[in-house]
């Protein structure tokens, strides 16, 4: 179970860091730019929780 959440963390956190620094150097980002990778990072982090909660081997 831990593993899962670290996988979905760890995941929502380098999305988030690669948005800001995305931003920060200055590209011009949309609020359509913005839901789209949000949601596209928040699929990616659930799949990737439940791939390590089911087949995760100790």
């Amino acid at each position: 179970m831990e593993n899962a959440l670290i996988a979905f963390g760890a995941t929502i956190i380098v999305g988030i860091v690669s948005y800001i620094g995305t931003w920060l150097s200055s590209f011009e980002i949309s609020r359509t730019f913005t839901k789209w990778y949000f949601l596209v990072i928040l699929a990616a982090a659930l799949i990737l929780g439940v791939i390590s909660y089911f087949f995760w081997i100790d």
